[in-house]
């Protein structure tokens, strides 16, 4: 062409500092030669160590690291699914052992024989207990070896800091896993060499650097480890942890929320899905008219509520700037106001649906060690502008009248499930409730003639919403009922799963608005 692509190629390259070459023949082609200084290819790099090796992580994968004192071994890292995970700030980690995964030989120190030894265990978290009288925990272990294990591991092994566990957390993408490894040293900015052509399939090492001291260190893939190692089966393990721990009278309900405060001291949460968007505004921003509180928004008024004006808490400080929580509901626009900082975090809940329980306030839960209350958006609203939600509810329609049929709701969570009942309740469609798919399975084929839809939870124990879908399409019986899946979080995976069993449709827990909607166009008339 005229050259003008090229000329763009060359400014750059002189901004930095490159070279570009061109040769041309006629008839053969063009060869197009760039050089680059070498800086570009160099990257800020974690060194750390396993097995005897060094290698490297890329510094933008890791998020923190963590040393596990030997004596909390137990109370930090558990067994899920034969798996090791740990327990970090209420969320589960998977992990995975660097050794293992690159099947390097593993050692410990042995501070009694002052010796290096060979590290026979696989997994963080040892099973093997031996009572005082030398029996071993596990029947089919000899007493002998049982003593024998007692004198050379155990008491030194976890009592000694040399038994500590270095973890570095990673992550790629929106998975996030622990990497056990022997040593962490210091940041280091490495220059990357590409591997060669016979390790270009290996999906564990991005490439290489040589060290200063002219040793050559791997830098590792840290995507292509966590498939190596397996660690997205994890999730299954994950779910019947927290399903365990509900079963024992917790409630883990797996969230993603965005933190704000209301006050100094009281910390509230509301689910993110529900947050249109955030913005921040000065306190001058805000006016009143007609005895309402308003600000100026896109070129016209928008309504803004403080907590305050529902539920028993805190007044808002007075400061120069306040954030704007911004909802739609019943299809108007209208802001929360709240006090910056703002977080969002994901996590699995333990909510406590009694203690905090007012208007506006759904519950309360310990997020990062602190009583946080469950804003209850809708209700909010329903206290302070009722009229707005009569107007979606006869925007969609008259009522259903008594004839109509029933919704079964199956959840095995008693804090959503009763959230989800009673915004479908009331709009006028009755509900039965089923608390996972076997006994929703039970419901079906005693009051067939009366359900017209499913709304059912995705992770539930014993049949999960999967399953459940699954078994009612294919049942000549109910295979003309429509689904519609309840979540908290549908990646693409879930989504795709959900249509091969013959889910209709996803919504989101607890956005009412949406979900009435589709109850309204998916429900036999």
């Amino acid at each position: 062409g005229r050259g003008v692509g090229m000329d763009v190629v060359k400014t750059n390259l002189d901004k930095l500092g490159g070279q570009v070459e061109i040769q041309s023949q006629v008839g053969e082609g063009t060869v197009v030669r760039i050089k680059l200084p070498l800086t570009l290819a160099i990257i800020p790099s974690l060194l750390v160590s396993s097995g005897g090796q060094r290698f490297a992580l890329p510094q933008v994968n890791v998020g923190e690291l963590l040393r596990i004192p030997a004596n909390q071994v137990r109370e930090k890292i558990d067994k899920v699914g034969g798996a090791d995970v740990l327990t970090l700030r209420g969320e589960l980690i998977p992990l995975l052992q660097l050794n293992n995964v690159l099947g390097l030989n593993q050692t410990y120190f042995d501070a009694k024989l002052g010796i290096i030894r060979e590290d026979r265990r696989q997994g963080l978290v040892d099973d093997r207990v031996v009572s005082k009288e030398g029996t071993s925990a596990d029947p089919e272990q000899p007493v002998a070896a049982a003593k024998q294990e007692a004198i050379v591991e155990t008491p030194e092994r976890r009592g000694s800091r040399t038994s500590d566990i270095c973890i570095v957390v990673l992550q790629t993408g929106a998975f996030k896993y622990g990497m056990v490894v022997s040593e962490v040293h210091d940041t280091i900015e490495i220059v990357v060499k590409p591997l060669g052509r016979h390790l270009k399939k290996c999906q564990t090492f991005a490439g290489a650097t040589i060290m200063g001291d002219g040793r050559v260190s791997l830098i590792l893939d840290v995507a292509g480890l966590a498939r190596q190692a397996d660690l997205r089966s994890l999730s299954d393990a994950e779910k019947k942890a927290y399903k365990a721990q509900q079963s024992t009278g917790e409630q883990a309900t797996r969230q993603s929320l965005l933190l704000f405060r209301n006050g100094a001291e009281e910390h509230c949460a509301v689910p993110l899905r529900l947050v249109l968007r955030v913005e921040q505004i000065k306190t001058s921003d805000i006016e009143v008219r007609g005895g309402k509180k308003v600000i100026q928004y896109r070129g016209g008024t928008l309504p803004v509520y403080a907590l305050e004006e529902v539920a028993s808490v805190e007044m808002l400080e007075e400061s120069d700037s306040l954030a704007v929580l911004l909802f739609v509901i019943g299809g108007h626009e209208v802001g929360l106001l709240a006090e910056p900082p703002l977080d969002v975090m994901e996590l699995d809940l333990v909510i406590d649906e009694s203690t905090l329980r007012q208007t506006g306030i759904s519950g309360s839960a310990i997020i990062q060690g602190k009583t946080t209350m469950l804003v209850d958006i809708f209700e909010v609203m329903r206290s302070l502008k009722p009229d707005w939600l009569q107007e979606s509810e006869a925007g969609g329609g008259a009522k259903p009248s008594a004839g109509v049929p029933s919704i079964l709701l199956v959840e095995d969570s008693q804090f959503f499930r009763s959230q989800v009942k009673h915004f479908i309740e009331e709009t006028g469609f009755p509900v039965i409730e089923a608390e996972d798919g076997v006994m929703a399975w039970t419901v079906l084929e005693e009051h067939a003639a009366e359900i017209g839809l499913i709304v059912t939870d995705i992770e539930m124990p014993n049949m999960n919403g999967f399953e459940l879908t699954s078994k009612v399409k294919s049942d000549m019986r109910f295979c003309h009922l429509q689904v519609i899946a309840l979540t908290s979080l549908a990646g693409e995976d879930d989504v795709a799963r959900g249509k091969k069993v013959g889910i209709d449709e996803y919504q989101v827990k607890l956005d009412r608005d949406n979900l009435i909607r589709s109850i309204r166009a998916r429900l036999p008339r």
